[in-house]
């Protein structure tokens, strides 16, 4: 196993940090390898935002909160289940950790210049318009996974989070990032547990040759 190797297979996604906030340095360091991720057509959208200010967090948690109860009020008029219902008020206490976090960051994308496929589709040339999107979000997962695997290098841990996305109405308002559209929020700290290895498919599951 190659040194490499050895980085990637150690990766887990860490919910549980030591109270310390990992230095500056450190921070920029992995911050500075996710500018390195490829992005199509080199466009680059990606933009971090560390969320530093205890007031900002504090809204982004209200803001969360309203949307449970929102979310929980529109549930319950359509008849949704108590499995479901129950899935909605579950997954936003599981998500309360990263309020607690030593590091939190949101991760969103530009409007930088449109991709080849953005202009072939306005154009009228393709029809639809889903392929830039998709390019933004293939190149937040780039640049996220190599500012992880950086992480992992340093002795940090780190988790990415979609699901605070269910409970936020309008969330680059909140933070005050528009017209950057947030795809993500990021915890980073120095890990306070070693979370099990999760199963993971064969190669033959997820590979074949044509």
């Amino acid at each position: 196993m190659t040194a490499l190797d050895s980085l990637i297979c150690s990766r887990r996604s860490v919910r549980k940090y030591r109270k310390e906030i990992p230095p500056q340095e450190l921070i920029e360091a992995m911050v500075a390898c996710a500018l390195q991720a490829p992005s199509p057509a080199n466009r680059q959208p990606v933009r971090f935002f560390r969320i530093v200010r205890p007031e900002v967090r504090e809204t982004l948690r209200s803001a969360m909160e309203a949307g449970c109860r929102s979310r929980l009020a529109t549930a319950e008029e359509r008849g949704a289940s108590e499995i479901l219902k129950n899935v909605l008020a579950n997954y936003f206490r599981f998500l309360q950790f990263m309020f607690d976090a030593p590091v939190l960051f949101a991760v969103g994308t530009a409007p930088v210049r449109r991709s080849v496929a953005g202009k072939l589709y306005s154009s009228g040339i393709l029809a639809g318009d889903s392929r830039t999107s998709s390019d933004d979000d293939l190149s937040v997962g780039l640049a996220v996974m190599e500012w992880m695997l950086k992480g992992v290098e340093l002795g940090l841990g780190s988790c990415i989070l979609t699901a605070p996305l269910f409970y936020l109405d309008s969330p680059e308002e909140i933070l005050g990032i528009s017209p950057v559209t947030l795809k993500c929020f990021l915890t980073l700290g120095f890990p306070d547990e070693t979370p099990a290895l999760l199963k993971k498919k064969d190669l033959s599951d997820i590979y074949r040759e044509l």
